[in-house]
This record gives structure tokens, sequence and C-alpha cells, in this order.
């Protein structure tokens, strides 16, 4: 609905699933008044939906809605802050993206990006999450992605623009990147960015 100024929509983020011939009826997940941005990825019939949560101050803290076969509900807080979460699902586990402060209180140096991993339902799996040195090489523009077969971090990437200035004339090129992530030691790295295109500029 809409405020009587006009200009705050509030209400509820639904859930619907088919079943091969009709949409079963919708079921609420949380208000979305507070809710600023969310991805949603699925293993077999369980789901999973991260979330930023805004808090009075404006700032964002990632949390995980699991939805159950049974369409059991259960609100996970991770007490990350956070911004942009992007969820895809690798072997046994979930993988949840997002940039994310080093300072599990600091609001606003969300600079790296932060891999967090979770069981089918939901379960934050500490010691297999953790940030990814990207610290300045990515934007909030990115897609998690990760390959049809994919069984662990090895194979997931991440899609992202950035943009450079190329000429003594500030003529500025954007182009579509990718890195993928590893893990060695116990620790999570992303790749160097390879270029794969060139965005033309339609000035």
């Amino acid at each position: 609905r809409i405020d009587s100024l006009g200009a705050k929509i509030s209400g509820n983020l639904k859930l619907s699933r088919y079943n091969g011939s009709f949409w079963k009826e919708p079921i609420e997940l949380v208000a979305a008044d507070n809710i600023s941005d969310y991805s949603i990825s699925m293993n077999g019939e369980s789901v999973l939906i991260a979330a930023t949560r805004v808090e009075s101050d404006n700032s964002g803290r990632i949390k995980l809605i699991h939805i159950s076969p049974a369409d059991s509900i259960t609100h996970i807080e991770t007490g990350r802050q956070g911004k942009k979460p992007q969820i895809t699902r690798a072997g046994d586990n979930f993988y949840v993206s997002f940039m994310g402060s080093y300072a599990l209180n600091d609001t606003t140096n969300l600079s790296d990006m932060y891999l967090l991993a979770t069981s089918q339902n939901g379960l934050l799996l500490d010691s297999i999450s953790g940030f990814a040195g990207m610290t300045s090489n990515v934007s909030f523009d990115y897609k998690l992605v990760g390959e049809k077969t994919a069984a662990g971090i090895q194979d997931l990437a991440i899609l992202y623009q950035a943009s450079k200035v190329v000429s003594e004339a500030g003529d500025v090129e954007t182009s579509l990147y990718a890195s993928k992530f590893g893990r060695q030691n116990s620790k999570i790295y992303a790749s160097e960015p390879t270029k794969l295109l060139t965005i033309p500029d339609d000035g």
C-alpha cells in the first residue's frame, strides 16, 4: 500500500510455489518495509533467501530466510553488515555473497566481498566462510554465478562491471569482468579478474 504522502510502499515479502499445474497460495515471509534487496535459491523443495534488513540508522544487515518443503519458515540473523546479497547453490551448501565490512559494527566501510556458506537448512558454516580479498576490485553492481554442476566454492565466480579512463582526453571505458573463487590454506581467495568484453559507449 502507499502511505498518506504517497511516497512509501509497505507490505510483505511473499513466496508462492508452482506445483506443475498451478501456483499455490502465497505465504508471508517478512515485512517488506525494511528489506532493501534480496536474492533467492532453491535446493530441491527447500528455499533460501538472502536479504538486506535495513536498520533504523539506514545501515544494512544480512539476514537469511529458510523455507522448508512443508513451508515452515525460519529467520536467521547472520550478524553481518552488508549490502547487495547474492545467493547460489554449490554441492550440498548454499553460498551467499555480499559487500561487507571487516568490522561487524562498521556500517560504512563495505569494501570487500564476503562469502557466507550455509547448509541446506540455512545453518551458518563459519569454518568455510570469509572475505575474498577483493578490496577496490569489485563494485556493488555484480552477479554471483555458479556452474550447473557446481560442487563447491571453486565452481563459483562473480561477474561485474568496472570503468577506467583510457585517454588523456578523459575517455572512459566500461568492461565486464569475471573473477573465480577458490580456497587455499582454509582461506578464500579470488582470481585475477578476466575482462570478458568491453561495453559499447552509447554516446
